[in-house]
């Protein structure tokens, strides 16, 4: 059964000295929850627009009347997840909520793509979101209670030409969230995956992109965040197993009444094989002409 509130709820969110994560963290705490910082950037690089640090992040919120901690880890080791789960479990004796939004990219085409810079996208991405569970999970099993909320993007569900290393990273971590919900299913935990609708305002998309016309199309971090915290309320009977899109997962549960997102309310919300009739989710077009041809996926 969904929470009403976090109050009190112990999480975790990787990658929350900026970006989404920061925006993620803050509504967290703004909702009572207990909250890790969880990040390497330990010094301000404004040469990288990373302006506030984990510990400006935690010092905000504790002044704020919220219930913060900051921790350094490079996610890239495994010894370092073990030990920020230590110090969460030291700090506040349990954990309730994972959120696996610390991602790294590199764009160039396969061909142009340095095998080390592969590897780091996937240590990042996919090997850091298993190895937080991994770490984290038995925990919640034991309780029967809580939430994970992995972050995928528009290209890890679709095409992405020049950005295959981040693609693929994304793609597995979808298709991870789908196994991994079914494996905890009988632990009442809600394990959920979420993408932006379309480009999130970020100081790491900032230093990607330059097309204003683009930019102003992005979804703010914190309208962002409406929806996760909304997926850290649900556990296994509610809402599990699902890769979603933020701006329609935000409309049609009511957690913005603007116009912009009222207006999304028909678009689906949840997607992936296990959760649509394949054949209808295509494009018309698409599908008959593969019917055409006889061919079958």
């Amino acid at each position: 059964m969904a929470l009403e509130t976090l109050k009190n709820k112990v999480a975790v969110v990787t990658g929350s000295a900026r970006g989404a994560g920061l925006a993620i963290v803050q509504a967290l705490a703004a909702d009572g929850v207990k909250v890790v910082v969880a990040d390497r950037t330990d010094k301000a690089r404004p040469d990288l627009m990373m302006k506030s640090t984990i510990y400006d992040v935690a010092e905000v919120i504790n002044k704020q009347g919220g219930t913060a901690i900051a921790v350094k880890v490079d996610l890239r080791h495994e010894d370092q997840i073990i030990a920020l789960r230590d110090e969460t479990l030291k700090a506040f004796g349990t954990v309730d909520i994972v959120v696996n939004n610390a991602a790294i990219t590199f764009g160039a085409k396969v061909w142009e793509i340095p095998t080390e810079r592969w590897d780091q996208v996937m240590a990042v991405n996919p090997r850091a979101s298993f190895l937080m569970c991994k770490h984290f999970l038995p925990t919640m099993m034991q309780k029967k209670s809580g939430s994970i909320i992995n972050l995928s993007s528009p290209a890890g569900r679709g095409p992405a030409p020049g950005m295959a290393a981040y693609s693929a990273s994304k793609a597995a971590i979808d298709y991870f969230t789908l196994t991994l919900a079914e494996e905890l299913r009988e632990s009442n935990i809600a394990v959920n995956c979420i993408a932006p609708t379309g480009g999130i305002f970020s100081e790491g998309n900032l230093q990607l992109f330059q097309d204003q016309s683009w930019i102003d199309t992005w979804e703010p971090r914190e309208h962002f965040a409406l929806a996760v915290l909304w997926l850290a309320k649900q556990d296994a009977q509610s809402f599990t197993g699902n890769l979603v899109w933020s701006r329609e997962l935000i409309s049609q549960m009511g957690l913005c009444k603007k116009w912009c997102c009222a207006a999304l309310g028909s678009g689906p919300s949840v997607v992936g094989p296990m959760k649509v009739d394949w054949e209808s989710s295509l494009p018309a077009k698409i599908w008959e002409a593969m019917s055409a041809t006889g061919s079958r996926v």
